[in-house]
């Protein structure tokens, strides 16, 4: 295996080690988080009359918006000025058509708008609107979400995020400082829902500054410090 060869292997995130460690006997990996590009100019929030709870992610189960929309369905009298929009299409159309099946026999279709695929600008103007973002995913046969750059995506424009233990949202998330982490249920995302949206504020800056701390720049410079180390022991192979 080329890997084993290697002097370190990178990984996204924690979970993404553990579970190659857990497949293959690896002890060469090293974790360096993903990261984002600083908002220079901050792109203009659309023009809505409503809070607006956000996800972006391809439609498909290991993402989990089955999960945030059961978690919104048991928000929404609670939160009634809130509308929850998800971003996002794939090939997977049962599983999307169950999803809007969710929110249909609920009697939220008035306030649950799917967005579908949007351009990258189009999205931008999506995190700065939003006031929180939450994404659910799940392992499901060997499938999860190794780190969920989206998380910080939000963060960057001071959006607090909800996302699931057991998946690379672990390291994406800072729980309790740029949004929460939560078990992969319907009943606990909807108390991570309650918390980020009731302190929104208070979450926002710590959420940007938890971005800023994980740029692309920090990422190459923390690998690259990495392969220096392994030069300088006389790594040759």
């Amino acid at each position: 295996m080329a890997l084993s060869q290697a002097a370190a292997a990178f990984c996204v995130s924690t979970f993404t080690a553990d579970c190659i460690r857990s497949a293959t006997a690896l002890q060469n990996l090293v974790t360096v988080p993903n990261g984002v590009t600083p908002v220079d100019d901050p792109p203009t929030p659309f023009s809505i009359d409503h809070r607006v709870l956000l996800t972006v992610g391809a439609f498909k189960p290991r993402k989990g918006q089955h999960l945030s929309a059961e978690a919104f369905v048991r928000i929404a009298d609670e939160e009634p000025d809130v509308d929850y929009h998800l971003v996002g299409s794939g090939s997977d159309t049962e599983y999307a058509d169950g999803v809007r099946n969710i929110v249909r026999e609920n009697g939220l279709s008035d306030r649950v708008h799917f967005e579908g695929k949007v351009s990258d600008d189009v999205l931008e103007r999506w995190y700065a609107t939003a006031e929180a973002f939450v994404l659910t995913p799940q392992y499901i046969n060997h499938h999860f979400e190794g780190f969920g750059l989206v998380y910080l995506e939000a963060n960057r424009h001071g959006v607090p995020v909800v996302g699931t233990f057991g998946t690379g949202a672990e390291d994406a998330i800072a729980d309790g400082v740029s949004g929460k982490c939560t078990r992969p249920n319907p009943d606990a995302v909807a108390s991570g829902l309650r918390e980020v949206l009731q302190s929104s504020q208070q979450f926002s800056e710590e959420a940007q500054r938890w971005a800023g701390s994980h740029t692309w720049t920090r990422t190459v410079e923390t690998m690259v410090s990495v392969i220096d180390r392994h030069l300088a022991d006389g790594f040759t192979q």
